[in-house]
């Protein structure tokens, strides 16, 4: 892969505790919190 070679490019990981794909609908507080500053990022 690529970016083994030359890194990666600009990314973010969110990690929401105790949370799957499906349980993100419960927590969509924290979610909408973390969007502003990863699209003005």
């Amino acid at each position: 892969m690529a970016g083994d070679l030359v890194g990666l490019p600009a990314a973010q990981l969110a990690i929401l505790p105790g949370t799957t794909h499906m349980g993100m609908m419960e927590r969509s507080g924290w979610l909408l919190a973390m969007i502003p500053g990863f699209l003005d990022g």
